[in-house]
Order: structure tokens, then C-alpha cells, then sequence
């Protein structure tokens, strides 16, 4: 009853509730302002921070893009042109030295290796001078492997692939058996490519760039059904029709060499001493000598394959991409080494898309190292850009093959094939 009494009883305000009142809206009006400053500044140096990191990166700005909206010419013929202009371009990143140490010149592999990141004048590093030493001239890589140009098969198919709905969603990816530089055209792509419609949508974190096609970048394109349907494990549903394939391809006899140290998931008859083993000898077991060939079996995600031979692998994995009727595009492994520039923007420029840096040569970020991880499924060996150049000068002129396995590999080998990429079979003489 008292405390409702007091209740009811208006306060008297006194002198002290006064000043007590006062002191707490001036403290609150000073906290306010100093919790909005602290905002200011916060917000400031998160601004500009970001700024920073934003023009450090070797992207371009948005606003370019909002600026300029993809044009309809480029999503039709017009990228075609620019890759084959990256063909024409036989230019290489140019350095102040102007001479390199020994006497070498301006030669355009160490133009290459020195770009990458290779300290090529350094004279005290004995061990890499002598591996420069050894590189081929581009010459005779030239000469051996049919002219100056890179080869390319599909360019013709780079209109159809850009005129398809729905630009945004249109991807570039890689594809190619095993040991045929996969990852590394895919690092050079992600590296350095883009696809406009598709950043201007979503940001410059979804570039349209992936490390394979929907359907698994090892996986035979034979069956269409298996490649509209079939995604490879941690791929997303992508429509296969929506992604460019980049296929990789490799000299026959240097890519069983690769497979012989490192066969992946193929499985076949051959020992240490003899590899590829590709036809049986007198010398071989007496169950053995009967047959034409070693077939091989290769597991794939989702079936297994064989086939009468590893070459038979070989020309069938890619006669099912160059008989394909949608657009795709086939790339030498070993202008992937030589020309990792003019390649890379050609197929860039083919799916529709641009250049970081506008394609200028200072601004192309070559791969130094392996583009292999380092788990256990690609081998102990993994190979670097100069010791990838180094091969080429290294290996035997026969690659350690018998005259039965080179008789065998230039009856079976595909002669349409090898003519389209400038490869060429070694006979027993």
C-alpha cells in the first residue's frame, strides 16, 4: 500500500536529478559522435584498402565493363579473327639486357624461361646454365614440328560456340588424356583469360574459366549420351553444350614415354626394360607371341574401356574429337610449351573471351612450375617449363622402342591425324 502511495505521488525533481540528467544526454551525445567517427574512419580505411588490393590485382575494373557491354559482334564471328591474329603474332616478351649471358642472343625461348621467373643471366647458377645450354633451337622444333604458326583444329567451330544463347553462362575448359598438359592449359587459362558476359553478371570471381569439362577432362567423347549426361565428381551441373572444350594433344612417341613413367589409370602389359610395349617379340613369353598386339584397359569414372592397343587409345580418344559435330577446339601440347602465349589467346579469344591486361606481352603470366599437384594420382615426376623444353632434345631418336614396336606404330597410328598436328612416325630406319 506504501509503495502504491509513493507511486501515485508525483517526484520532485531535485537539483542533483538536474545536473544528473544533463551530464547523461551530453555523455550520450559524446558517445554518439564518437561511435559515428569511428565508423567514418573504420569504413575509410576498409575502402581504401580495398582499392589497393583491387588495382593490384591483374584484373580489370568493373566499371570498363559496365561502361561497355559485351557487343554483339563478339558473340559472334568477331573472337575468330582475334585467334587467328594470336596465330600471325610471332612476337616475344622483350627485356632491357637485350643480350643474354654466353652469347645466346635474343633467343626466344629464354625470352620465355626469363619471363617465367628463370634467372637466365646469372652465371654463377652452373646447373641451369648447362640445361640452357641444351635447349633446342625454335628452328628445329619449327622444322619438326611444321612451321612458325601454331596448329590448331576447330577454329571454324569458334562462331558457332560464341552465337549460343545466353552468353553469361558460357564456359572454358580443358579436356585431353592423360599426360597431354591438361593442367597446364588449364593454369594458363585461369591465369590469363576471361569470359566478358559472364564477369559483367557475375564479378570477376566467376570468370568462366574451369580446370575441366563438365563430363571429366580424361573421359572419351564416343557416346553422347555419356557426355550430355555424365559429370565427373565435384562438377557442378553445367550443360556440356555451354563449355568450350580446350583439348590437348601430344607427339605419339613423346606421350608414351610420359606413360610409361606415369600410366594413371591405364593398364597394360610392359615391364621397365621395354615400354610401351606395343607388339610382342620373339623374345617375348611363348603365350604372348600370338597376339597382333598388348591391348590396355582404362578406368574411367563410371565405365571401363579397352582397347587393341595404346595407340589404338590414342587415335581413338582424339578421332572422336575432331569427328565431333559441336564446337571444340584441339591444341598441341607442344606449342603449350614453345608458344604458351599465342596458344593460350587463341583459345581464349575462340570461346569468347578477352585477355587479362588487354593481351599485352608484359602482362602474360607464364607457368614456371609444374602445373601438376602433388598428390599421389599424378606421379613423383612432375616436369617443369625448362625441363619440358628439355625433353625434346633428350630423348632417343627411337624412344627406346624395339623395330617391332616402331613397325607397329606406323602402320597403326592415324596418318589423318598426325597430319592435321604436323606429327610424324619414326621408322625402323
Amino acid at each position: 500500500i506504501n509503495r502504491r502511495r509513493k507511486a501515485s505521488q508525483p517526484h520532485q525533481e531535485t537539483a542533483f536529478d538536474r545536473n544528473y540528467n544533463d551530464e547523461t544526454k551530453r555523455t550520450g551525445r559524446s558517445n554518439l559522435r564518437r561511435r559515428q567517427w569511428c565508423m567514418i574512419v573504420g569504413l575509410s580505411i576498409l575502402l581504401l584498402y580495398s582499392l589497393k588490393r583491387w588495382n593490384n590485382t591483374h584484373f580489370i575494373y568493373m566499371e570498363e565493363l559496365e561502361d561497355k557491354p559485351v557487343e554483339k559482334t563478339n558473340m559472334g564471328g568477331g573472337f575468330r579473327a582475334d585467334a587467328e591474329d594470336a596465330l600471325n603474332d610471332q612476337t616475344y616478351p622483350q627485356h632491357a639486357q637485350g643480350q643474354t649471358q654466353q652469347g645466346r642472343g635474343q633467343s626466344p625461348l629464354l625470352e620465355i624461361l626469363q619471363t617465367a621467373g628463370y634467372s637466365v643471366d646469372d652465371t654463377s647458377d652452373e646447373q641451369l646454365q648447362i640445361k640452357l645450354g641444351q635447349l633446342p633451337a625454335l628452328e628445329w622444333i619449327d622444322d619438326k614440328y611444321g612451321g612458325a604458326k601454331p596448329a590448331l583444329f576447330g577454329l571454324d567451330t569458334c562462331q558457332a560456340f560464341q552465337s549460343l544463347p545466353h552468353a553469361e553462362e558460357h564456359f572454358i575448359a580443358v579436356a585431353g588424356t592423360f599426360n597431354t598438359g591438361t593442367n597446364l592449359m588449364a593454369q594458363l587459362l585461369w591465369e590469363n583469360c576471361y569470359m566478358p558476359a559472364r564477369t559483367h553478371v557475375y564479378g570477376m570471381q566467376s570468370r568462366g574459366v574451369r580446370w575441366q569439362v563438365p563430363y571429366g577432362k580424361h573421359t572419351p567423347v564416343d557416346n553422347e549420351t555419356h557426355r550430355r549426361l555424365h559429370r565427373a565428381p565435384n562438377e557442378r551441373d553445367i550443360p556440356a553444350n555451354n563449355v568450350l572444350p580446350i583439348v590437348t594433344i601430344r607427339d605419339p612417341y613423346f606421350w608414351m614415354d610420359s606413360m610409361c613413367r606415369h600410366p594413371y589409370e591405364m593398364e597394360w602389359t610392359r615391364d621397365e626394360t621395354q615400354c610401351p610395349k606395343l607388339a610382342p617379340t620373339a623374345e617375348d613369353p611363348e603365350m604372348f607371341r600370338t597376339m597382333k598386339s598388348f591391348p590396355v584397359r582404362i578406368k574411367y569414372d563410371g565405365k571401363t574401356m579397352l582397347h587393341a592397343s595404346i595407340l589404338h587409345h590414342y587415335n581413338e580418344f582424339y578421332g572422336s574429337y575432331i569427328n565431333a559435330s559441336w564446337p571444340r577446339l584441339i591444341v598441341r601440347y607442344e606449342d603449350l610449351i614453345f608458344r604458351p602465349r599465342q596458344v593460350t589467346e587463341a583459345a581464349c579469344h575462340c570461346a569468347g573471351g578477352k585477355m587479362m591486361g588487354d593481351g599485352r606481352h608484359e602482362s602474360f603470366h607464364y607457368v614456371k612450375e609444374s602445373a601438376k599437384d602433388n598428390s599421389a594420382v599424378h606421379g613423383r615426376q612432375k616436369t617443369g617449363l625448362l625441363e619440358a623444353m628439355l625433353q625434346y632434345t633428350r630423348a632417343p631418336s627411337n624412344h627406346n622402342m624395339t623395330s617391332a614396336d616402331l613397325e607397329y606404330a606406323e602402320r597403326v597410328l592415324d596418318a589423318h591425324l598426325l597430319q592435321l598436328f604436323h606429327y610424324k612416325t619414326i621408322s625402323t630406319n
